[in-house]
């Protein structure tokens, strides 16, 4: 399966993500492609990190899809 994610899909992944020059492997999280960036409070801070961190790599095991847009069309 391609490991490209694309800007605000939600994949079921395995992450690397890079926190003060160390990297951290995390498994079996969902993650939205923001631009690069991951922050899901209760994950990181189970490795003691409180802030947002920098993914370096996504092993896709499943994608989800896209969030919908259906609240944003009902309030124009």
């Amino acid at each position: 399966m391609k490991n490209k994610v694309k800007l605000g899909e939600i994949v079921y992944c395995d992450l690397t993500i890079k926190h003060k020059k160390k990297t951290h492997k995390l498994e079996k999280v969902v993650y939205k492609n923001t631009g690069g960036t991951y922050y899901h409070k209760n994950i990181l801070e189970s490795i003691k990190i409180k802030e947002i961190v920098d993914v370096l790599s996504v092993e896709v095991i499943s994608r989800l899809g896209f969030e919908s847009n259906l609240k944003q069309k009902n309030n124009d």
